[in-house]
């Protein structure tokens, strides 16, 4: 009796080495075609990772996570992974961190996991610049800002020098509680939120506000006046565009200016624009408009605005200046026309006397004087400027971004008339 269980003993465990030598043989032969026939291959790893073989476990399930061979299947890659990480592969709690942690779709997002297998992978190369850099991201999606900002500080001082700058871009995104890559459901939104993160908070009012309609425009406000609060160069910046166009709320000029204040000392530089428009329009509440040249002076400067430089241009003119201050909006709007060589007949245009001069089309100046009056409440002046802002004008190229604030400016007020709904 004892016999025959040696015997038998034997005998498996033959049949065990020559099952593994196929297998081996199978992966082999899957590595050797993996560039030039990836389908082929991947089908060999899968026999191969069926019979036992660890690597081609992990190699089946890094062709599906990557959509070598065959369609990206997350589902089928974890399935593979997590077959090859229970016989201890750490290439395999690699592939399953990087999926929990940082793959394209965020439904198979998991920070718990990621950082139980990222974890891993630290433990076992604690140098190593990439397995830092999993296991930051890990702990940024799993919520635990600090944590990644620590070990993304690490990583910066083990990267090659060529990569430095980079990897320190993410210790200020960590910073701001953003995961990486910087996508993510509405609950890991709201969750993130809810633990002080700025980017999750800016993402909950983008999405709002894309909702086109006055109540994602109040939620909007909230989420972004929220980050603002908290220190969002990015969110002060949106917030008081909404609160300039009475979007989700009263209109509110002056809070407007301080948003857009702190968003430029934060470094936004689009705000840069919005502080010289609003000193511009509010000029008569601050006695002159040497504030709105300072940052329109500043704003070219750096030649990252066509608009900035019309409104340069148009207040360079000491008249021009002292009209501002003086002239209502319908008398703005008028030159506008002129300046554009619109019509005029239907104007009085006795209240200039170089309305009746030949002066070549100004496009940059007509816009200027089209917005100011549009601000100032002319009724047909937004659409004027919509014409001006849609299509490429001599010496004013096409401004689509501040086209579609226009449109929805518009279409929110329900009129041409921009403080209908605060009055």
């Amino acid at each position: 009796m004892l016999l025959r269980v040696i015997l038998i003993c034997i005998v498996y465990a033959v049949s065990s080495m020559f099952a593994n030598g196929d297998a081996e043989a199978l992966y082999k032969q899957g590595v050797a075609l993996f560039k030039a026939e990836p389908a082929r291959a991947l089908s060999l790893f899968e026999q191969a990772g069926l019979e036992g073989h660890v690597s081609a476990m992990t190699g089946a399930g890094h062709c599906y996570e990557n959509g070598i061979g065959a369609e990206t299947n997350y589902n089928v890659a974890i399935e593979w992974y997590e077959k090859a990480a229970e016989q201890n592969s750490i290439n395999a709690c690699e592939g399953l961190a990087r999926i929990y942690a940082s793959c394209p779709d965020p439904n198979f997002h998991d920070g718990a996991k990621a950082v139980k297998f990222a974890s891993a992978v630290a433990k076992k190369k604690p140098r190593d610049e990439d397995s830092l850099v999993l296991l930051a991201a890990a702990y940024a999606r799993n919520m635990e800002f600090e944590y990644a900002e620590k070990v993304q500080s690490q990583a910066v001082r083990n990267a090659d020098i060529k990569e430095v700058e980079e990897q320190k871009c993410w210790i200020k995104r960590y910073q701001e509680g953003s995961p990486c890559p910087p996508i993510a459901t509405e609950v890991w939104l709201l969750n993130a939120a809810d633990k002080g993160s700025l980017w999750a908070m800016v993402q909950l009012g983008k999405a709002h506000l894309q909702q086109g309609d006055s109540q994602g425009d109040s939620q909007a406000r909230i989420w972004f006046e929220r980050a603002a609060e908290k220190g969002s160069a990015q969110g002060a910046f949106t917030v008081g565009k909404l609160y300039w166009m009475g979007f989700g709320g009263k209109r509110d000029m002056e809070t407007a200016l301080q948003y857009f204040l702190e968003a430029e000392q934060g470094g936004v530089e689009d705000a840069v624009f919005w502080v010289g428009y609003a000193y511009c329009c509010m000029r008569r509440s601050y006695g002159d408009l040497s504030n709105a040249i300072k940052y329109f002076e500043k704003q070219e400067s750096k030649q990252l605005d066509p608009l900035s430089n019309a409104f340069l241009k148009t207040l360079s003119y000491t008249n021009w200046r002292d009209r501002l201050l003086d002239d209502d909006a319908g008398k703005i709007y008028v030159t506008g026309c002129h300046f554009s060589r619109a019509s005029t007949r239907t104007y009085n245009t006795a209240l200039y006397e170089n309305l009746t001069k030949e002066v070549p089309a100004d496009y940059p100046r007509a816009l200027v004087c089209y917005m100011i009056a549009a601000e100032g409440g002319y009724l047909h002046a937004p659409q004027a400027v919509l014409t001006l802002l849609r299509e490429d004008h001599v010496g004013l190229p096409a401004n689509p971004d501040m086209a579609r604030v226009w449109e929805r400016r518009m279409k929110t007020t329900g009129s041409f008339d921009p403080y209908e709904k605060s009055n």
